[in-house]
C-alpha cells in the first residue's frame, strides 16, 4: 500500500512539472461560462482494490490476501469551469478482507481539479489531463449489514481520444469508519478505521457540449468601437468642410 501511495505522489509531482513545462509554450485565455446543461459526462471502469484495517499493522495481513475481485465503477459528473468539476461515483461488488469475500458498495460525491487547465491554460486538444480529486460519502458492507462514512483522495489520469471519449487511469485511496470491517476484527473504536487502495481503468464519455468558448477581448472591442467613432467624426468633419467649400462657390457666383 505504501508503495502505491508513493507512486501516486510521484505521478502527481511529475505530471504537474510536465504541465508547467508545457505551459511555457502554451497560450492562456479566458473562457465563457457555459449553460447548466453543458459539460456533463459519464464514466465507467473496472478496478482492483485492497482492503485493510488499522488493526492489521503487524498482524501479517498481506496485500495478496486482501486484494478484491475486479469491481465496477460508475460516475456521473459535470465541469463548472475548465479546472473545477464534481462527480457522483459509485463503486462496489465483491471485496475481500483476510481471504473472506464480502459484497459492498461505496457512494461518494467528489470534487475534481483539472491541474492541466488550471496551470497551463485551457486547451480542448490536450492529449493528457492531470486531475486530482477528493470526496466524501457512505459505504455499506452488505454481508455484515454495516454502513460507514467514507472519504477518498486520488488522481485521475485522463487521455483524450476525441471530443466525446477519453480513456482513464485512476489511482486512489478510500478510508471508511471501522464499522465497515467490524464483522472481521470486532473493533468499532474511534481510533480504528478501514481503508483501501485501488487502481482503475475506464472511459469518460461527454454527453453534452464539452468545449468552452473563448471570452471576447473587451479591450479590443472597446478599441474597435473608438476607432469607428473616430472614423465617423472624421467623415463629419470632411462633410462640413465640403459644405463650406460649396457655400463659398455659391457666394462667389451670386456676386
Amino acid at each position: 500500500m505504501k508503495k502505491l501511495l508513493m507512486l501516486l505522489s510521484f505521478v502527481v509531482c511529475s505530471t504537474a512539472a510536465m504541465a508547467q513545462e508545457e505551459g511555457l509554450a502554451g497560450e492562456k485565455f479566458k473562457v465563457s461560462t457555459n449553460t447548466f446543461w453543458s459539460n456533463w459526462f459519464v464514466q465507467g471502469g473496472v478496478q482492483m482494490a485492497s482492503f485493510h484495517s488499522s488493526l492489521d499493522c503487524g498482524s501479517g495481513v498481506s496485500f495478496k490476501n486482501s486484494c478484491s475481485n475486479p469491481q465496477l465503477a460508475l460516475a456521473l459528473g459535470k465541469w463548472f469551469t475548465p479546472g473545477l468539476g464534481i462527480r457522483t461515483k459509485v463503486t462496489g461488488m465483491w471485496g475481500k478482507y483476510q481471504d473472506e469475500e464480502f459484497k459492498y458498495w461505496n457512494a461518494q460525491e467528489q470534487v475534481l481539479f483539472n491541474l492541466s487547465n488550471m496551470i497551463v491554460g485551457y486547451n480542448p486538444e490536450r492529449l493528457y489531463s492531470c486531475i486530482p480529486f477528493f470526496g466524501v460519502g457512505y459505504a455499506r458492507n452488505c454481508d455484515a449489514n454495516q454502513y460507514a462514512a467514507s472519504m477518498s483522495i486520488g488522481l485521475l489520469n485522463q487521455f483524450r481520444i476525441n471530443d466525446k471519449v477519453a480513456v482513464n487511469l485512476e489511482l486512489g485511496w478510500n478510508r471508511m469508519e471501522n464499522s465497515f470491517l467490524a464483522k472481521y476484527n470486532n473493533n468499532n473504536g474511534w481510533n480504528s478505521y478501514a481503508h483501501g487502495v485501488y487502481a482503475e481503468i475506464g472511459v469518460t464519455i461527454n454527453i453534452s457540449k464539452s468545449k468552452w468558448d473563448k471570452t471576447p477581448d473587451l479591450n479590443a472591442i472597446e478599441s474597435m468601437s473608438q476607432s469607428q467613432i473616430d472614423a465617423v467624426e472624421a467623415q463629419l468633419r470632411d462633410a462640413e468642410a465640403e459644405n463650406e467649400r460649396l457655400r463659398g462657390l455659391l457666394e462667389e457666383k451670386a456676386k
